[in-house]
């Protein structure tokens, strides 16, 4: 089911509230309906019925975050990644650090949702209260060891906890660009709890930066899931900051926005 309903949801260009998919009972895409405001989705989706028994409890036009809600509850994803970020995000709020959802599931939350085995944050956490937040944490079943935890954190700039088996991957913005990433991230639906999240533009910029081939696959979703409405002068802007414009990295993502931004644009 899981690889089924990813297939499925990949074939969109865009989830936005004016166009669904409409599919065939196998799940195959037949064509791109336009969705009037305030209209039930259902009356455009032909999906499989447990699926389609989840769309019939939601109302009101489909969103990306509405869409990926869906996904998980149908499809089980291993219930210890969405948990894990539930109980991240409370500890954040309880001590009151800044932070935001990064990496795999914070791109399916931008772009459309694919699969992932870790969560990642960027997370900014006074040396003072960090012991506060690891107690925190490991009253919510984390674990990880504090004084390591602690000096990776706070010299390394990167580190890990583990909860259940699922890795959680913390990154300190050491550099005004990932500070800017930081700040501009905004809160989104995950799973009916609100996720503060890097923008799409500050996913671009995170893995534009790595640009592995994961990453680029990402830039290229993000690219084609956002037509029209990213701040690419922003991303210019931040990019040299640290890096110049003859960097193959940089080439390659103009390629990119040329294929998958600029093109559906035009």
């Amino acid at each position: 089911m899981f690889s089924r309903v990813m297939r499925t949801l990949s074939l969109r260009k865009q989830f936005d509230s004016e166009r669904v998919p409409q599919l065939n009972n196998r799940g195959k895409l037949l064509n791109w309906c336009a969705l009037p405001r305030h209209n039930s989705p259902r009356r455009h989706v032909a999906l499989p019925s447990k699926l389609s028994a989840s769309l019939r409890k939601r109302n009101g036009a489909p969103r990306i975050d509405w869409y990926f809600d869906i996904m998980y509850e149908v499809c089980e994803l291993k219930s210890e990644i969405v948990t894990s970020v539930i109980e991240s995000v409370a500890a954040f709020h309880s001590v009151g650090v800044q932070y935001s959802l990064i990496g795999g599931l914070a791109t399916g939350l931008r772009s459309r949702p694919r699969s992932t085995r870790d969560v990642d944050f960027l997370l900014a956490v006074p040396a003072i209260r960090l012991p506060g937040l690891l107690d925190d944490l490991r009253e919510r079943g984390f674990t990880f060891n504090e004084r390591q935890t602690i000096e990776e954190y706070m010299n390394q700039y990167l580190t890990f906890l583990d909860f259940r088996g699922v890795r959680i991957d913390w990154m300190k913005p050491m550099l005004p660009l990932y500070q800017h990433v930081l700040d501009r991230a905004s809160a989104t639906s995950f799973l009916g709890t609100q996720v503060c999240t890097a923008t799409a533009e500050g996913l671009i910029l995170l893995k534009l930066i790595a640009s592995r081939v994961q990453d680029i696959a990402d830039i290229n979703a993000l690219l084609a899931a956002n037509q029209g409405q990213l701040d690419l002068p922003w991303i210019e802007q931040e990019w040299k900051t640290l890096f110049d414009a003859d960097d193959p990295r940089w080439h390659q993502y103009q390629q990119s926005i040329v294929e998958y931004y600029e093109a559906a644009v035009n």
